[in-house]
This record gives structure tokens, sequence and C-alpha cells, in this order.
């Protein structure tokens, strides 16, 4: 459930930051709008940002959000996990709108790895309970 939250506030993130333009220096850049790939750029060229977008909507950070159809979802998916993989070498270069989350991060329930707990004397004790 926290990862289906945490995926929904990604896509939301990325669908109320508008027109996003990222510099990959120096393999070129992308520009996103409102998360989705709007164009891409190599090495050398020059960026093409006058396309016209696809969407001229902007999203309040307190309205909630319609719902996204199958395709979007997967476009939006695959967008934010390459932008938390590659977060380290990218450059924001601008913005329309917000790209941050007021809310805080949420718990992960997964088993913690390397805490093995050595439970013997809990079982002797309890053992010695019962007789």
């Amino acid at each position: 459930m926290a990862g289906a939250i945490n995926r929904q506030r990604k896509f939301d993130q990325l669908r109320r930051a508008g027109n996003i333009h990222i510099d990959l220096s120096p393999l070129g850049g992308v520009a996103l709008d409102h998360g989705r790939l709007q164009s891409a750029w190599g090495e050398g060229e020059l960026p093409s940002l006058g396309l016209p977008t696809a969407t001229d909507q902007f999203f309040r950070s307190d309205e909630p959000l319609a719902p996204l159809g199958r395709e979007l979802a997967d476009e939006l998916g695959c967008i934010a996990s390459w932008l938390d993989k590659n977060a380290p070498d990218l450059t924001l270069d601008h913005c329309d709108g917000e790209l941050t989350s007021a809310l805080p991060a949420l718990p992960s329930f997964a088993p913690r790895k390397g805490l093995a707990v050595d439970d013997s004397d809990f079982v002797t004790s309890s053992r010695r309970s019962r007789r």
C-alpha cells in the first residue's frame, strides 16, 4: 500500500510541475510536459522547446487530480523511475510549476535485513513457564 501511495505522489508531482527542461550534459537534454516526454535532444543538437504542449493546464497543489489512464500511468511511471535513477546526474534548467513534495516520506513496511534475533532465551523461558 505504501508503494502505491508513493507512486501516486510521484505522478502528482510530475503533473503539477508543468513544463520541465532537464540538462543531461554532455549527453543532451529532455523536455517534459506535465510528466510526459515532449522532446529529447542529443549532444550537440539544439533543443526543440517551441513545440506545442499537450496541455496548458496548471494544477494547483491543493487540488485533487483526476485519475490517470493506463497508458499515461505507464508513461509517468517510466519517467519517474528514470528521474529517480538518474537524479544525481541531472540539472533542472526550468520548471513552470511546482516540483516538490510537502508530504513526509512514507514508512517502509518491508522487513529489515540483517537484524536476526536470537530468540533462544525467549524459547527457553517460555518452556520453563509452561512446566
